[in-house]
């Protein structure tokens, strides 16, 4: 992996909120884990109500997001999906399909287990991320309900 492309991977593992609060060589740690991959326009990279055990951030490309056949979402560069799929491997909520070739980081849950074991402190970190995130959620819930 060139420097250049390390150094992107790092960047953008640094700004899903999960994974925020984790230092440099933390996510240096983390990246280890990861993989990119490359798929084609069409591909089909995670299926509403399967089991999910990855967590994908797309380096290039665009995906669709749909819920019930409906597009919910498109997400491009630098926008990621299926972060909770690595703690826990619950139904996805959504379809997520290539709309075009696309690049995508992938920390898989069966790497990123025992990599928790090996640095608990990276554990740690990772519930501060969690909690954020859910009280982000619940701060968006209060306001639009």
């Amino acid at each position: 992996m060139h420097r250049s492309s390390k150094d992107q991977h790092l960047a953008r593992l640094s700004e899903v909120s999960l994974f925020r609060a984790l230092s440099k060589k933390e996510l240096e740690t983390l990246g280890r884990s990861a993989d990119t991959i490359s798929v084609a326009a069409g591909t089909a990279l995670v299926e509403e109500g399967a089991a999910g055990r990855e967590f994908f951030i797309v380096l290039s490309g665009e995906v669709s997001v749909t819920v019930g056949g409906a597009e919910v979402a498109v997400l491009k560069e630098g926008e990621w999906f299926g972060e909770l799929a690595i703690i826990d491997p619950a139904p996805r909520d959504a379809t997520v399909t290539a709309l075009a070739p696309c690049e995508l980081l992938v920390i898989d849950a069966r790497r990123f287990g025992p990599l928790l074991e090996e640095v608990p402190v990276l554990a740690r970190k990772i519930l501060v991320g969690l909690a954020r995130r859910l009280r982000e959620a619940d701060r968006a819930r209060v306001w639009q309900g």
